[in-house]
């Protein structure tokens, strides 16, 4: 869950980058922006940053949960 809550985070990044398309893409300079080509598909472009923004507090949610279920895991387990 760990990784997972990083990789939402890490989308986070490549979202908001959807309007400005500063970050270089693996295909080079021809490639395509897939987020700014599905977030201005169904007309929702203007609000990369506040889709980033939820990208970015999912993921941080799921770390949190991750970090409590371990926690919470190794205590039962220490129990035993």
């Amino acid at each position: 869950m760990l990784w997972v809550g990083q990789n939402i985070i890490n989308v986070s990044v490549y979202v908001g980058d959807a309007l400005l398309q500063q970050l270089p893409l693996l295909g080079g300079d021809g490639a395509l922006h897939d987020w700014n080509y599905l977030l201005n598909s169904v007309g929702w472009i203007f609000y990369a940053q506040k889709i980033a923004s939820i990208f970015y507090t999912s993921g941080l949610i799921v770390i949190f949960i991750a970090t409590i279920f371990s926690l919470y895991y190794s205590w039962v387990s220490e129990k035993k």
